[in-house]
């Protein structure tokens, strides 16, 4: 999520440990096993798959159209619960601050791209916090439902219902993920009907649709929170018939491996100015 004068975003390979080094191997061998042609250096090639088209780069445009939004899912940073897997190396406390900055800094990605946001937060009895934390220029809603799929369908039932074309739904866990991949997202909503940047973990980064190709039942029966969440979504798109866009992979950052990667690839860009800022501060030294 980037600049007002974006270009076109090279693809990304994450680097990392063995395990997320399989994660990737199983993604790609997914769409190997669906017929789908995967070039060296992860670029997709436009390929049918049982109805869905999937292709890597298209032209990225420059803002975004007032019928677009994304909806961030967020969790309130309470220590003890948000982080919970980066907790034991960094300590609950260091831990949510961390998140908080995550938070902080895909927002202004989001807002460099000037493309709305909604942000859905949980547990709802911490909006005053989240607002405190968030800033104004923002629509808040709670997240409704007792589990991450009910809570998709109900933000994109809400957004659709409110006028939206096009949207967006992500997470707070991939704070380097490129304004140009997010507008690419949009870009690929208006040719096809849903969107997918996955993630190396076996879930994706984000998911997208238009108001016409909404499928809701792609949140149902979905093993949340385990590395089958993106083959069965595709499995489901498929049944349904529905066509879909997948794009680069993206690392969300839940482990320790995980933050160091991230630590690697900020590196080699500019992004993510909080969190380079927590890296340096007593906070994070625990001083």
């Amino acid at each position: 999520m980037s600049k007002s004068e974006l270009t076109p975003c090279e693809p990304h390979r994450p680097g990392g440990c063995i395990a997320q080094a399989w994660s990737v191997a199983e993604i790609l061998r997914v769409l190997s096993e669906e017929g789908i042609d995967v070039p060296a250096g992860s670029g997709l090639n436009r390929r049918s798959f049982h109805g869905q088209i999937f292709a890597q780069k298209r032209s990225v445009k420059t803002g975004a159209a007032a019928s677009e939004k994304i909806l961030l899912f967020v969790k309130t940073p309470v220590p003890g619960e948000v982080k919970t897997r980066l907790a034991p190396a960094l300590g609950a406390e260091k831990a949510a601050a961390l998140y908080r900055k995550f938070v902080l800094d895909l927002l202004l990605t989001l807002r460099d791209i000037k493309v709305p946001v909604t942000v859905l937060f949980h547990p709802e009895r911490y909006e005053d916090l989240v607002r405190e934390w968030l800033g104004q220029g923002l629509e808040y809603l709670a997240q409704e439902g007792n589990d991450l799929g009910q809570r998709l369908r109900s933000a994109f039932s809400h957004g659709f219902e409110g006028g939206s074309e096009s949207l967006l739904a992500l997470g707070g866990d991939t704070p380097d993920i490129p304004g140009p991949l997010i507008l690419e997202a949009f870009s690929s909503l208006e040719e096809y009907p849903s969107v997918l940047i996955p993630a190396i973990d076996g879930g994706y980064a984000a998911i997208g649709f238009t108001r016409e190709g909404y499928c809701p039942e792609v949140f149902r029966g979905i093993p949340w929170g385990t590395n089958g969440v993106f083959r069965k979504t595709l499995d489901i798109l498929s049944a349904k018939g529905v066509q879909a866009r997948i794009l680069t992979p993206w690392q969300d950052v839940d482990t320790p491996r995980d933050l160091d990667d991230l630590v690697k690839r900020l590196e080699r860009s500019k992004l993510c100015p909080n969190v380079r800022e927590f890296f340096k501060s007593d906070e994070a030294r625990g001083s």
